[in-house]
């Protein structure tokens, strides 16, 4: 996953949209892993918990990627990024202590 932290993550993060949500954070592909670190993330127009994950698995595809791991960092809102949430779309997670979670999938 990605090495930066705090103010070096927060200089390297910029703003998109995933499925229908607003997303501040840092994605890249390494090691055949799309990685996603989210600092901010907030529902957009026609954002469902399935149009992320369907937008993250084309992403990954796309981009030669054979699994997804998504980082939350000091995330406010427990209802984004929920365990329960997102075990329903395969992922497992890892609580990283400082509200910061951790899930990974493989594609199918």
């Amino acid at each position: 996953m990605l090495g930066l932290s705090g103010d070096d993550l927060l200089a390297a993060s910029s703003n998109f949209n995933i499925g229908g949500f607003n997303v501040g954070g840092v994605q890249q592909v390494n090691n055949r892993v799309l990685e996603l670190n989210i600092l901010t993330i907030s529902r957009g127009s026609g954002g469902t918990p399935s149009s992320f994950v369907n937008a993250l698995e084309q992403t990954a595809r796309q981009s030669g990627a054979t699994s997804i791991s998504i980082r939350g960092s000091e995330i406010i809102n427990s209802g984004f990024l929920n365990p329960r949430v997102a075990s329903r779309f395969g992922f497992s997670s890892q609580n990283l202590g400082n509200n910061s979670v951790l899930f990974t999938r493989p594609l199918q």
